[in-house]
């Protein structure tokens, strides 16, 4: 894995920045300039939670966005995501332009698969001021704890201890077991076995005996049904015999229907002929009346013509016209006069606005003139001025103003008149206005009307027309009413009657049909008393084979309770032979499982010692860690130092750093400052190999408490491992041996 590029925004007190990390890279600048804050960016991009970076939003902003990018396995990745003052956090991790993770959760889980979290703080994360700490976190029992816990060793541990407690459980179902299987007698397994043959014999025995019942009731039953079916056969006679009985008497009814219906029709026929006398009759009178509809619509349509034409009012809208004509007559005096009255107002407002102007000059010329001194001179006449000559200035000035303000007051008079008049002339124009609009109103629906009175006229004669022709003789309306209600009376009753002898033929029909109906039913009635005649009942004999077959049943029914008893005696001692096979089963089942609880403890005992602290899997483990760690660390630790007497650098199992040299060995505080930085950091570069094969550092302020001949030391020791790995550091303080790309930030 391999940080590419971080992007910043609204991050602690950065607008906006881009970095490219792809090659390492050393942030420079002073306290105050944000260094550490990026540092944290980074740490935030492997973070499974956002509430502690909240506080890395720039004043001011609502809400902050961190991208990074890198590359892993070929592949190329982009996470961002953005925190925000008042709600949740987002996140998106994108591979080779594919979505992996869209939000928090999945993000921080595919990450993890990367580069775990635990492995990042503890290893490759170094604050300011924690390089040599991994080291001298060896020398307490707990630093001791955190390695097993990155080399997962912790796990054996909770499992040793936690199985203790499994032996503990495993003892108690033991004890149960063994207290259960107590409870049975010595022999139970011959005992039960025993019981359940015998029960198992006697139950065939009974089954036998049920079977032969069984076979009994299966006879009875054969006897039965033959029985049956001669009580049906003679049932099925005398119930044909009713149903024929019925049929004769609905036959009866039928035919006595079917001769009232042939009556009823003939009567109908005969009341046909007198019908059709009587439609001649009323044929007459309805050519008679035949006119007197059409009269009774055009009198009235002619009636509501005349209250039309009289509803008009034509001469009143024309002696209207008239008069509005007369008052319109004056109204191009009045224009006229309203035109002069304008011309004549905006000569007074002219000379109004001259003499305001002339009056302001004067009063400027006067206040002029009164802040003038000796020495000056006349603004109108341009010589010095004396004392007489600037009284008179002034005196005439006043005069001269009062003349303006005399003329100018009459002259407002003026204007206030010629307002009034103005006023009068418009109102008198308004008001013609509207009595113009009136008359071209008038004017207009006087021609709609004089168009509409014609056409009433014309179709007034056409309708007396129409009534003459019709043949009406100025008959009053109740006349004329009464024949048109006679006519439709006669029209109804012609219809009823016309209708009536339209059904002759119908009539006919049914009479024909129901003849035959007559005969049909006659002779059906004949073939059933018929069929009558042929049947033959016995109740005697009836009655005697009911009588056998509730004999046979109640024979039946004893052996059935019979076999019944014995089944129930069956179902009791089969009842019993399961208990036994039960009891049986429960037996053999907690002999096996004692068995089971003994194979059980035997190997917790011995797997509990496979997870053993100091034995074990757990010692072979730290065995192979150890050895892997002294190859790491010596290999990487001669590549940095390059001191020649340093040959090996080694731990024992309680991770005791024994750094032996051709001068004997030495302890980790026998080393110079320097080399234990060098020792803290190739140690973390080993471990990291053997945990996470992620070769990145991120320091914070490496430099920071060293003399100047250290930075350089571990300058060079940087530089060393950014040629083989990934480093990203911040510092104050610049350092000539370290050799990577170099930000410089601003000051506060």
């Amino acid at each position: 894995m391999r940080l590419l590029n971080l992007e910043l925004e609204n991050w602690s007190c950065h607008k906006s920045m881009n970095l490219d990390l792809s090659g390492g890279i050393q942030i420079e600048g002073r306290n105050g300039s944000g260094k550490t804050s990026i540092l944290e960016a980074i740490r935030f991009m492997f973070a499974e939670s956002a509430l502690g970076y909240k506080n890395r939003i720039r004043n001011g902003e609502r809400s902050a966005r961190v991208r990074l990018s890198f590359v892993k396995d070929g592949s190329n990745y982009l996470l961002e995501k953005e925190i925000f003052v008042d709600k949740p956090s987002t996140a998106r991790l994108m591979c080779n332009e594919t979505v992996m993770g869209d939000n928090p959760t999945s993000a921080y889980r595919s990450m993890q698969n990367m580069l775990d979290e635990n492995i990042l703080d503890k290893l490759l994360y170094i604050p300011q001021g924690g390089l040599t700490s991994i080291v001298e976190s060896l020398t307490r029992k707990e630093g001791r704890k955190e390695l097993d816990s990155l080399f997962g060793l912790e796990k054996f541990d909770r499992v040793y201890r936690n199985s203790a407690e499994d032996v503990k459980e495993a003892k108690m179902r033991l004890d149960y077991a063994a207290e259960q299987l107590a409870r049975h007698p010595e022999d139970a397994g011959k005992q039960y076995r025993e019981e359940a043959e015998k029960a198992a014999s006697e139950g065939k025995s009974l089954e036998d005996e049920v079977k032969a019942l069984e076979r009994g009731m299966a006879k009875a039953g054969e006897e039965i049904g033959k029985t049956g079916d001669e009580i049906k056969a003679m049932e099925a006679v005398k119930t044909e015999i009713d149903r024929l009985k019925e049929d004769v008497k609905k036959l009866e009814v039928e035919q006595a229907k079917t001769n009232a219906e042939l009556e009823n029709a003939g009567q109908k026929l005969e009341g046909m002929a007198k019908a059709a006398e009587e439609i001649r009759k009323l044929e007459v009178r309805e050519s008679e009346t035949k006119k007197y509809p059409k009269i009774r619509e055009a009198a009235a349509k002619l009636d509501r013509l005349l209250d039309r034409q009289a509803g008009m009012k034509i001469g009143q809208d024309r002696e209207k016209l008239k008069m509005l004509e007369a008052e319109l007559a004056a109204k191009k005096d009045f224009e006229k006069k309203n035109r002069e009255l304008q011309e004549a107002v905006r000569e007074s407002e002219a000379l109004n606005a001259g003499l305001e102007h002339d009056l302001r000059k004067e009063e400027a010329t006067l206040r002029e003139i009164e802040s003038l001194d000796g020495k000056a001179r006349c603004p109108r006449c341009k010589q010095m001025l004396t004392r007489e000559h600037l009284e008179r200035e002034k005196t005439a000035t006043a005069e001269v103003i009062g003349k303006l303000r005399e003329n100018l007051s009459q002259l407002q008079e003026k204007l206030a008149r010629q307002a009034e008049e103005q006023k009068n002339a418009r109102e008198n124009l308004l008001r013609l206005e509207k009595t113009e609009a009136e008359w071209t109103y008038i004017k207009t629906e006087l021609g709609k009307k004089a168009g509409e009175s014609d056409a009433i006229k014309r179709e007034i004669e056409e309708l007396k027309k129409k009534l003459a022709e019709a043949g009406c003789r100025d008959e009053p309306p109740e006349s004329v009413e009464q024949k048109v209600d006679e006519y439709n009376r006669i029209k109804g009753e012609l219809e009823r009657l016309k209708h009536e002898i339209k059904q002759k033929g119908e009539l006919e029909e049914k009479q024909r049909k129901l003849s035959e109906k007559a005969a049909d039913v006659s002779l059906r009635r004949e073939e059933k008393n018929k069929r009558l005649s042929l049947l033959e009942y016995d109740d005697e004999g009836l009655r005697r084979l009911r009588e056998r077959k509730d004999s046979l049943t109640e024979r039946r029914h004893g052996m059935e309770k019979e076999a019944d008893r014995k089944r129930f005696r069956i179902s009791e001692i089969n009842s019993k032979a399961e208990e036994s096979k039960k009891k049986l089963g429960e037996y053999e089942k907690l002999k096996s499982e004692r068995e089971a609880r003994d194979k059980e403890m035997r190997l917790l005992s011995q797997a509990r010692e496979v997870f053993h602290t100091d034995k074990g899997i757990q010692k072979y483990l730290r065995d192979r860690y150890i050895n892997q760690l002294n190859n790491l660390l010596t290999y990487y630790f001669k590549r940095i130092n390059e001191n020649p007497r340093y040959r090996e650098i080694v731990f024992d199992k309680n991770y005791e750093i024994q750094v032996k040299t051709s001068e004997g060995d030495m302890t980790v505080d026998q080393l110079s400052g320097g080399e234990k930085i060098q020792l803290a950091i190739t140690l973390r570069i080993a471990l990291t190999e053997i945990l996470s094969h992620t070769r990145l550092l991120i320091l914070d302020e490496p430099f920071g408490s060293l003399d100047k001949n250290h930075r350089e030391i571990l300058g060079e020791t940087l530089t060393k491992i950014a040629s083989n790995g990934q480093l990203i550091l911040v510092t104050h303080v610049h350092v000539d041996s370290l050799q990577l790309e170099r930000v410089e930030l601003d000051g506060y």
